[in-house]
């Protein structure tokens, strides 16, 4: 849904006689990254965007969540798909290829039949799926050309921006490994091993996003909060911290004149 621009219209160039005129209206919708830990609400915000919603489930972590939304009547389709790893490694590309193509047959149905919220649940696996769609193999990164791999994950994301429905790409964590501690004295270099933690999926997408958004907890203070990474609706709200909360009320505050009816 969009809202009309209540700044005076400005008189146009010789420019118009060949370019399009830029919108100057805002649209009630966003397409972002959600990354946190397991259990810190990514799945339930994304639940509180406007449906129809279609939950696309790579990550069988739904369950205790979605069904408190159905039971108050709210339209939440959840399809699954699963990568079976085996040693095999033509067999699981020949997976791979089928659950991606079938991801994005999906995500094009869903686009054009009402949807009006999707979510990737997670884009971790999602883009580990099209690695080894296009790969057979998601490791030896140096030996890969992913100019081909990278356009095709980030075409989705673009015929999103073409409409007007929400699209939330929930992120995972894992171990990071690396040089950690102190430098050996025989050997000069530190050793290999775990050095916390990190999000890991398509490592370009912030570059796609609207919006980016990471859900913690303070033990001190016992609250959920949300970091505000980048954010095009509302520069004000970039690198901020916010209380948890659902997405309309985080829409009265990427468009302040806005109310959470809006976001609907």
């Amino acid at each position: 849904m969009a809202v009309k621009s209540k700044l005076k219209p400005k008189l146009q160039s010789s420019l118009a006689n060949r370019f399009t005129l830029a919108s100057e209206d805002l649209t009630y919708r966003t397409i972002a990254s959600l990354q946190s830990e397991v259990g810190l609400g990514k799945t339930y915000f994304g639940c509180t965007a406007p449906g129809p919603i279609l939950i696309q489930d790579t990550d069988q972590g739904t369950e205790g969540v979605v069904e408190d939304f159905r039971k108050k009547g709210k339209e939440i389709y959840l399809e699954k798909y699963v990568l079976h790893k085996v040693e095999n490694k033509s067999e699981m590309k020949a997976e791979a290829i089928e659950l991606r193509d079938q991801i994005e047959e999906d995500f094009r149905y869903a686009v054009a039949n009402g949807a009006r919220t999707v979510v990737w649940d997670t884009e971790s696996r999602v883009w580990e799926i099209y690695r080894y769609a296009e790969f057979g193999d998601a490791n030896a990164d140096d030996i890969k050309d992913y100019a081909l791999l990278n356009g095709r994950f980030e075409t989705l994301i673009n015929e999103a921006k073409e409409t007007n429905i929400n699209f939330f790409l929930l992120r995972s964590f894992k171990t990071a490994w690396g040089m950690v501690g102190p430098v050996n004295a025989k050997t000069g270099k530190k050793s290999f091993g775990k050095g916390g933690r990190e999000v890991w999926g398509y490592e370009h997408l912030s570059s796609c996003m609207f919006m980016e958004l990471a859900f913690n907890y303070d033990k001190e203070s016992r609250e959920y909060l949300i970091e505000v990474g980048k954010c095009r609706h509302n520069i004000d709200l970039q690198y901020s911290t916010i209380p948890r909360c659902s997405f309309p009320e985080l829409g009265t505050m990427l468009i302040p004149d806005s109310t959470e009816e809006d976001w609907l």
